[in-house]
């Protein structure tokens, strides 16, 4: 399985490779296989060399990582913070539940588990209270504009 899954990995980054040197092939409307040879190379010596990557903006080139570099360790920074204060709290947490008496361990499993179900609750009833503030929002205008086109007092008026 380990096995089969490297293949896969090693095959998909291959042929994205691959794939990548094309545009280095064509010069006008005929391909060059030379061309995509050199590109293929050009392309390989810059994965080794992944600090001196460019891209051009406004007939600019300028280097990839720089950029990159500060918001990517500032993001993986934030991340693993939260990951280990939540790792840290849930094992704080779990220590103190499990010293308490049985029934008050029983009554906080039960309130736990109420919790557990609780997103999947939410994220449904988030979603009906967005699509009913949307219709609310949009309808009325939609029911405004019909009143207005066709001039009829009672017939819209219930919606307004």
């Amino acid at each position: 399985m380990l096995r089969s899954f490297l293949v896969k990995g090693i095959l998909s980054m291959v042929g994205i490779i691959f794939i990548s040197a094309i545009p280095f092939a064509f010069i006008g409307a005929s391909f060059q296989f030379s061309k995509y040879i050199e590109g293929l190379f050009t392309i390989f010596q810059s994965l080794i060399r992944p600090m001196q990557l460019t891209y051009i903006v406004e007939a600019t080139e300028r280097l990839v990582f720089p950029y990159v570099w500060d918001p990517y360790s500032y993001s993986m920074t934030l991340l693993f913070s939260a990951f280990f204060i939540a790792l840290v709290i849930s094992v704080i947490l779990s220590f103190v539940v499990s010293l308490l008496p049985h029934m008050l361990y029983k009554s906080v499993k039960s309130i736990l588990f109420v919790f557990e179900s609780v997103p999947d609750v939410m994220v449904g009833v988030t979603i009906q209270f967005f699509v009913i503030w949307y219709f609310n929002r949009r309808t009325r205008c939609f029911f405004l504009l019909l009143h207005h086109r066709f001039n009829s007092h009672t017939l819209f008026q219930s919606f307004v």
